[in-house]
């Protein structure tokens, strides 16, 4: 399995778990997440997609990006008007 990177590349509105554009958190081989923030509304998100991604699909074929071997995906908190945070946008790619 892959090691992934998971890099927030925006911040839309306010992110009520404090990720900041450059802050990244990894998605470890034996499927264990490292990271200083680790966001359960990110993570639950986007977990069917990063065990694919782990396992050699292509995130380009899966329609999660315009790339090669990067996928964009984002959390699922909507934001305002809906609640007081904000959608990040993270970019995930292979480690290595």
């Amino acid at each position: 399995m892959k090691h992934l990177i998971a890099e927030v590349v925006e911040v839309k509105g306010r992110c009520i778990a404090g990720y900041e554009v450059g802050d990244r958190f990894e998605i470890n081989r034996n499927v264990s997440v490292d990271g200083d923030k680790i966001c359960y509304f990110a993570i639950s998100s986007m977990m069917p997609a990063l065990l694919a991604i782990q396992q050699g699909s292509d995130p380009k074929a899966m329609g999660l990006s315009q790339e090669e071997g990067t996928a964009y995906m984002q959390c699922s908190d909507p934001g305002e008007p809906y609640t007081p945070g904000g959608t990040v946008i993270f970019k995930i790619r292979d480690k290595f």
